[in-house]
């Protein structure tokens, strides 16, 4: 029910959704606005009873500084003559974030009012607007928190009033990251940790990271699904486009460096991935990755440590911004050292200046700075050796395979994954690595002088061993005997 007192509408009170001229909703998506040059009224009816103390909270805020007042009123009837008992006094309305109108009332009698919630504006104001508008017994409300295994929760108050402001604190177990608090309820917060007490008791939880131990490693291999966003980390947007995306087996300029995943950045984008560290004081740490791109534009990344998830608490940087090239991935890489023994988040910032084409990175590790050795398994014919019998994560080995009268003798293997460069370098990981040889017989090609009496490797009635065959009349072949 409403009544305009001017005459310039017969219904001045709006609900609105737009957030133009400073109308955003308080809370949810909608609220009530009215606009220049109107004193209206708005009413609504409800049952109050004698001798119990009632609070009326409600928020309100306009869009200029010029004359903008809202008061409340109860009465007999949804009419302004009728509204006698003044309960919010008139209170001038400020431009900016909303206010919080609160008061303390009784009533004389037990029965039906109507409550009346009058608004005036001049000729300067656009509009007011007015949301989460309450009436309850004036009792404090209960601020309880869950339990969690990432730490615990304490607040200024254990309970409160609705319209009061409760300051949280925290503190964190090893191992864990804060992120953000949690509210089983609407609340409105004032910042990360301040919130206005609701007309409910309101239960407080956290989200929280886990951190991970060195040496750390991510090759997106596990967990993704094509075209969303990478999983297993946490990321902010700086300007609202798409978000570090996972990339299944792409084509050659967005093509994994090594197993069949990556993360790709599309558009014209700044875009933060986020992880938790456990990090110590004391130790040289290297950061390592892989990055390259599809164009010739300005793409860059660099990496971080800060003491929250967000991209203003990166404050020390440990991969340099380094420009990402087009055509093979470009290793990033880099050494450290933290001040002090704690969980860190992990920040990588990927900078894309134009909207077309890609930003790739993948094989992203953290470790000590510490060499990992190269083993090697010698097959039984010839001799491997390698021109690294230790290197750094990232580094390229390079094999050899010598035996007096063999050329080619079968494909390396490796007891853990690793990125080949080649038939006979690869790229060492964050661990130690053997090598061996599959060696295929039938792959062999010898060197003069050469003599054959089919003395070794054979079975009676069986193809002879070391000879490849091709029979040009049917099935038959050449046997030992």
């Amino acid at each position: 029910m409403q009544q305009d007192e001017t005459g310039n509408s017969s219904e001045a009170w709006k609900a609105n959704s737009d957030t133009a001229y400073n109308r955003t909703p308080y809370a949810g998506s909608w609220n009530a606005t009215f606009p220049t040059y109107t004193t209206a009224w708005l009413f609504s009816l409800i049952r109050l009873e004698a001798g119990v103390q009632y609070r009326i909270s409600m928020y309100a805020r306009q869009n200029n500084t010029t004359k903008a007042n809202l008061s409340v009123y109860l009465g007999d009837d949804a009419d302004k003559d009728a509204m006698t008992l003044n309960i919010i006094p008139e209170t001038a309305i400020a431009n900016g974030d909303y206010q919080h109108l609160t008061a303390t009332f009784t009533v004389s009698e037990s029965k039906d009012y109507a409550l009346g919630i009058q608004g005036e504006t001049n000729a300067g104001t656009r509009y007011i607007s007015v949301d989460n508008i309450s009436i309850t017994r004036d009792l404090p409300n209960e601020v309880r928190f869950t339990s969690s295994e990432a730490g615990s929760i304490t607040a200024d108050k254990t309970s409160a009033t609705v319209g009061d402001t409760v300051t949280l604190s925290r503190s964190m177990n090893a191992g864990h990251i804060f992120i953000r608090y949690t509210a089983d309820i609407d609340v409105h917060w004032l910042d990360q940790n301040r919130f206005i007490m609701p007309e409910k008791d309101v239960e407080i939880g956290m989200e929280a990271i886990t951190s991970h131990t060195i040496p750390f490693f991510e090759g997106f291999e596990q967990g993704n699904i094509p075209h969303n966003a990478v999983s297993g980390w946490l990321q902010q947007q700086e300007n609202n486009n798409p978000v570090w995306l996972a990339a299944h087996n792409g084509g050659n300029y967005n093509a994994p460096f090594a197993g069949e995943w990556n993360a790709i950045l599309l558009d014209k984008n700044t875009c933060w991935l986020y992880n938790g560290l456990r990090l110590e004081a004391g130790v040289e740490y290297r950061i390592s990755m892989y990055a390259r791109q599809y164009a010739t534009t300005e793409m860059t990344i660099a990496a971080y440590l800060g003491d929250a998830v967000d991209k203003d608490a990166m404050t020390l940087n440990i991969l340099p911004e380094t420009e990402v090239i087009n055509d093979e991935y470009r290793h990033l890489t880099a050494t450290f050292t933290v001040p002090e023994s704690k969980d860190y988040v992990f920040g990588i910032r990927g900078y894309k200046k134009e909207a077309y084409d890609f930003l790739v990175i993948d094989n992203i590790s953290v470790t000590r700075n510490l060499q990992s050795e190269v083993h090697i398994t010698q097959p039984t014919m010839g001799t491997i050796t390698a021109d690294k019998t230790s290197a750094m994560v990232g580094d390229t080995v390079t094999l050899s395979y010598t035996y007096p009268n063999l050329i080619n003798a079968g494909s390396y293997t490796t007891n853990v994954d690793v990125a080949w460069v080649a038939d006979n370098r690869f790229i060492m990981p964050i661990e130690d690595v053997t090598v061996a040889l599959n060696i295929n017989p039938d792959s062999l090609v010898t060197r003069t002088p050469f003599f054959e009496g089919f003395e070794q490797g054979n079975t009676a009635d069986e193809a002879v061993s070391g000879w490849a065959q091709y029979s040009e009349g049917g099935s038959r072949e050449w046997r030992a005997n």
